[in-house]
């Protein structure tokens, strides 16, 4: 099984991305290929370091580059159109994998008709503290918990079968913030998952690269955007107090 291993950049030191990258090429699992989508501005310092990076880095290493800023999920939609594998695993650039990651990912989809793949990971902070985020929700049909808490997890900690991406729609690129979210519930309206409970997912959260999940602003919005994508496409809430509890339940109380 070929897993195509996505891993979209902006604004990151080629030293950081390929500290992700080697994470990759290190694994036990070794039916793998790595699509880099580089998304900095043409002319930017940034683009100038990766693409010479790109020249010096590993043969099994696919570079893809932007003409200009698209955003991260336009990237990774970039990374699965141009993906050859079954499966595609998303990593971002400044996170890193455990070396039996994608062994276990793989062993996953063996032992069942799964959709999506989610693994428990460990948030490193740069004062060097850390802290596990662990799932406790059991695998197999999760859509209508989903709705209600985000029980899968960040993107470098998710893979997800290509035929499953294509029948959900990629990523939406018009969302602010939450698109994996999204993309998350439109998968798993139609497909199952397996939940790796072990940490094998290491996310850096330093202060000099900050992630938009920590806009809580575009955090608010995006989710506002995703909960009304879901009553619009939800026939079965139809009637004004369903739709009012459902949408309030959800922002206020679960992901504001």
């Amino acid at each position: 099984m070929l897993i195509s291993v996505i891993i979209p950049t902006y604004k990151t030191h080629h030293q950081m991305l390929e500290r992700s990258i080697k994470s990759v090429l290190n694994q036990t699992y070794n039916d793998f290929e790595i699509i880099v989508v580089d998304d900095n501005e043409a002319g930017s310092e940034w683009k100038d370091e990766i693409k010479e990076y790109s020249e010096m880095a590993d043969e099994r290493v696919r570079f893809i580059f932007h003409s200009d800023n698209l955003g991260a999920n336009a990237a990774r939609n970039t990374g699965i159109e141009n993906a050859n594998g079954e499966v595609i695993a998303f990593l971002d650039s400044d996170d890193e994998w455990d070396e039996t990651y994608l062994e276990e990912v793989s062993k996953a989809y063996m032992s069942g008709s799964f959709s999506l793949t989610s693994c428990d990971l460990i948030a490193l902070f740069s004062d060097g503290t850390s802290r596990i985020t662990s799932h406790t929700h059991e695998d197999g049909y999760i859509y209508n918990d989903l709705i209600f808490k985000d029980i899968v997890n960040q993107t470098s900690a998710v893979t997800v079968k290509k035929e499953a991406l294509y029948k959900a729609g990629l990523f939406d690129t018009a969302l602010p913030a939450r698109q994996d979210f999204d993309m998350w519930l439109r998968v798993c309206k139609f497909g199952s998952v397996k939940y790796i409970r072990k940490p094998l997912v290491t996310l850096h959260c330093d202060d000099s690269h900050q992630r938009i999940s920590g806009n809580w602003r575009k955090r608010e919005e995006g989710t506002k955007m995703v909960m009304n994508k879901l009553l619009e496409s939800a026939s079965s809430c139809g009637g004004v107090l369903q739709k009012y509890s459902l949408y309030t339940m959800n922002i206020w109380e679960n992901y504001v």
